[in-house]
């Protein structure tokens, strides 16, 4: 790592910027971040997940680094599938949508206290184990895996063409 990459990732780390949450192209996977540069990530986002872009913003809110990856800790059941690409989204089934708008309606989210964030993760577990919500999460999943094993075979099928 450069010095001027150390500087920036230290910056980005110790100073406030934004946490953001913007939909897939379908509505139906959710990227949470942390940007000090919000539409300048979300272009980034785009190039870095193709396969899901274009991306629409759902909100963001002041913030700091530490405060959305405790979030994300708190959030981690409703990630159903780890696996590849979806690793880093959520399904945008409706507790976790509807949890995600309601941090971002606050003018800044901080860390959360351990009893706080203690409730949050507790709620996320029994949330994400709900049936409707491991079916739509299991559903997104399914349709992201058609769709890429489908852009798999053309890509074979061109190359063989070629």
């Amino acid at each position: 790592m450069s010095k001027a990459q150390s500087i920036a990732r230290m910056k980005m780390l110790t100073e406030p910027g934004h946490l953001y949450a913007v939909y897939s192209r379908y509505c139906d996977w959710v990227k949470i971040g942390f940007s000090t540069k919000v539409d300048e990530r979300l272009e980034n986002i785009a190039h870095q997940y193709d396969e899901f872009a274009p991306f629409t913003l759902i909100g963001k809110t002041v913030s700091t680094y530490r405060a959305e990856q405790q979030l994300h800790r708190a959030l981690e059941p409703f990630r159903q599938r780890h696996t590849g690409r979806t690793r880093e989204l959520y399904p945008a089934v409706p507790p976790l949508v509807q949890t995600v708008k309601n941090v971002l309606s606050w003018r800044e989210w901080k860390p959360m206290p351990w009893e706080q964030w203690k409730r949050v993760s507790g709620w996320a577990r029994e949330a994400a184990r709900k049936p409707l919500v491991k079916t739509e999460a299991i559903i997104s999943y399914e349709r992201f895996y058609a769709e890429r094993v489908a852009r798999l075979q053309q890509w074979h099928s061109d190359r063989r063409a070629a």
